[in-house]
């Protein structure tokens, strides 16, 4: 089945409305009734965030990245970054119709 993937990304502490940005998004997806996301650590990367390099040891709580994924309808993510939009969060994001095999219906 096609459904669309879509990818966030954010820092391992950055805030939102007082919680972490990632479980910020996993609690509007769950609200919007969504029925599975995932945020995922990284070890290092570079770009979407804006900086560049590996995190070092004493680096590791604060810039870790951190991406948080989500397969869903169109309808789906449509709401979701409607939502996200209206809250006049910029999030950096990719967007992209996958085939997906799994225990769900987007």
């Amino acid at each position: 089945m096609n459904c669309v993937h879509l990818r966030f990304y954010t820092r391992a502490l950055e805030e939102y409305h007082s919680v972490f940005l990632y479980e910020w998004l996993l609690l509007l997806a769950r609200r919007l009734g969504i029925h599975a996301g995932v945020a995922i650590q990284a070890i290092a990367g570079f770009g979407y965030l804006g900086d560049a390099g590996s995190c070092h040891v004493e680096e590791l709580a604060t810039s870790r990245p951190i991406i948080v994924e989500f397969n869903v309808s169109d309808e789906e993510a449509d709401k979701l970054l409607g939502m996200i939009a209206a809250e006049d969060l910029r999030v950096p994001y990719t967007r992209h119709v996958v085939e997906y095999h799994g225990g769900f219906t987007a």
